[in-house]
């Protein structure tokens, strides 16, 4: 898996689902365009059903908190949730657990740190 960079400040959704389901960015944000035309903010409902449109199906039926749980112990690639603020108070960004390299790969970059708060194992 590769990190694939959003393109403006509110697509992290749609790099993520590119990410996750190995597809490039404008296939992801054909698909989300097409289906959700009005949307203006990515869903978990949303990515979720771009990864099934991709042939993959998420092996949690929703996102837990990632509590008690260190990314590397996680066995398959998941959805996060989570901010680049520390103190969050609700998760306002997506990022993916690439768990065969045991990183986090942004969205937004690596130049600022991303706390995750919410995981959904999606292979």
């Amino acid at each position: 898996m590769r990190t694939l960079i959003q393109r403006t400040g509110s697509d992290c959704g749609v790099a993520t689902l590119a990410m996750l389901a190995g597809k490039t960015y404008n296939d992801a944000a054909n698909f989300m365009l097409a289906q959700y035309p009005e949307a203006k903010l990515v869903s978990t409902g949303k990515i979720v059903a771009g990864l099934r449109y991709f042939g993959i199906e998420p092996l949690q039926k929703r996102s837990r908190a990632l509590v008690g749980v260190k990314l590397v112990e996680l066995r398959h690639d998941a959805l996060l949730q989570g901010s680049h603020k520390k103190d969050a108070v609700r998760p306002d960004h997506w990022a993916v657990w690439d768990c065969k390299h045991k990183k986090v790969r942004d969205p937004w970059g690596e130049d600022i740190p991303f706390y995750p708060s919410h995981y959904m194992l999606v292979r």
